[in-house]
């Protein structure tokens, strides 16, 4: 079914914006390297340690602790990057603290870039920065399917070890 709106041709059925589709994959994608951090820093689903500065942090918001202890999802490359923006090993749990003030002010980058290496192996972070010029644009349904991915896997990490 075809309409006019303000003299523009509009499809009554048509897709949500990009944008839309973004903010949800990065919403399940953000909490699914919170909670998989979480587990592998502290065995717990609730906290872990920040990949920097070693603090621990919060999974979730809570109004009892220190904001700059909640856990954040933090990029190595930045998010503005797409290839590297959902790649497991660009994405780690980072304290609020060092994620919006060191980070940003590049304080932080050899701390990231050490304990990368110490995570993942030797030569990670170099191969993360080697790998900042490579293009790419997800399609709506690879944003949907993944986001669905992550959903279910979140969904299994707090099934297996029995905490929400």
């Amino acid at each position: 079914m075809t309409k006019f709106i303000f003299g523009r041709k509009s499809n009554a059925f048509s897709k949500k914006k990009r944008s839309c589709y973004i903010k949800a994959y990065d919403t399940a994608f953000s909490q699914y390297i919170k909670t998989r951090d979480c587990l592998m820093t502290s065995g717990s689903t609730r906290y872990g340690f920040c990949i920097t500065c070693g603090g621990s942090c919060s999974r979730v918001y809570d109004e009892s602790i220190d904001p700059k202890r909640c856990g954040t999802n933090g990029h190595y490359i930045a998010r503005a990057n797409m290839f590297l923006r959902y790649d497991l090993r660009n994405n780690n749990l980072q304290c609020r603290y060092c994620n919006d003030f060191l980070q940003k002010a590049g304080w932080v980058k050899e701390a990231y870039r050490e304990a990368l290496d110490k995570k993942w192996g030797a030569g990670t972070a170099q191969l993360l920065e080697d790998s900042r010029f490579i293009m790419t644009k997800l399609s709506r349904t690879e944003m949907e399917e993944k986001t669905e991915y992550y959903k279910e896997e979140i969904a299994i990490l707090f099934k297996q070890f029995g905490e929400m």
